[in-house]
């Protein structure tokens, strides 16, 4: 009786499978769709920052690349800036042989690896600007990142070259676009040349006062007075740009000699503020 039972199930099992409708695909239904063995590329524009061809300021060149579907988009704009600027009104000054090592993306931050080959010790400050923008403006110029920190061959720098600070990540400056480049460091040494020529009416005209309205011009030349009178001379011996834009902040070293047989080595920081005739230092006063 167990086995007729156990049979009949087994029957039944079969009937029912053999019941189960198939769907047949169509491959001409839309449903289906072929898939392409090839990725698809789209053309995107990119905006990217080189030097004018007289390296006064940073100008923008406009290009069309073909992005495929899974590629890195800031990977393919930085191997574009390092080709070179198409246009006879802008100049590169990335060695031929610098290299994109390595990128990773922290929130907003882009962390660029480059090769050491970018690195020309022989820039002066103004070129060394320029080539620090360019690379930082143009990355920037992705909507998702908004601050750019350079490694070379893999680690951290302070300096980018020789004056300017990379010790964090850089946003980009829109103050060098299509604007003449002006050092930071000349109102400073302005400022100097007026205190060893004991102008010192000069002297105040490349500073700002904040803070204390009590503390007046005449105080502070008074003061300049008192202290550089007997200065002879000074060197700058190095110095550093945190940034460059309308607000910054020098770091330098320097030697003050005094007509007697001193000498004092000084560490200073001075703030600038950029206003219409040129940087000022910002003097802040409790």
């Amino acid at each position: 009786m167990n086995r007729k039972v156990i049979l009949m199930l087994l029957i039944l099992i079969l009937v029912l499978i053999s019941c189960k409708s198939y769907e047949r695909i169509d491959l001409n239904e839309s449903k289906y769709p072929i898939i392409s063995p090839f990725p698809e590329r789209k053309d995107r524009k990119v905006v990217i920052y080189y030097p004018d061809s007289q390296l006064r300021y940073l100008v923008t060149e406009n290009r069309e690349i073909e992005v495929e579907e899974e590629q890195n988009i800031i990977k393919i704009i930085i191997n574009e800036f390092l080709k070179g600027p198409k246009s006879e009104y802008s100049k590169s000054l990335v060695s031929p042989n610098t290299k994109l090592l390595s990128l990773d993306v922290i929130g907003d931050t882009a962390y660029v690896n480059f090769s050491g080959d970018l690195i020309d010790s022989n820039l002066d400050e103004r070129n060394e600007a320029l080539l620090l923008y360019s690379i930082v403006n143009t990355i920037t110029e992705i909507d998702t990142i908004k601050n750019v920190q350079i490694l070379i061959d893999g680690k951290d720098r302070n300096i980018f070259i020789n004056n300017y600070k990379i010790d964090k990540p850089l946003e980009k400056s829109e103050f060098l676009v299509n604007k003449t480049y002006v050092s930071p460091m000349s109102v400073i040494k302005n400022y100097y040349d007026s205190l060893l020529n004991k102008n010192y009416d000069k002297a105040m005209r490349y500073v700002k006062l904040n803070g204390n309205i009590d503390i007046n011009y005449a105080t502070i030349k008074a003061y300049l007075k008192s202290n550089y009178t007997f200065m002879s001379n000074y060197n700058i011996i190095k110095y550093y740009i945190e940034k460059y834009d309308t607000n910054t902040r020098v770091d330098f070293v320097m030697d003050i000699n005094y007509s007697s047989p001193d000498r004092i080595r000084k560490t200073e920081s001075f703030n600038l503020a950029y206003k219409r005739e040129g940087y000022k230092i910002n003097i802040e006063f409790d």
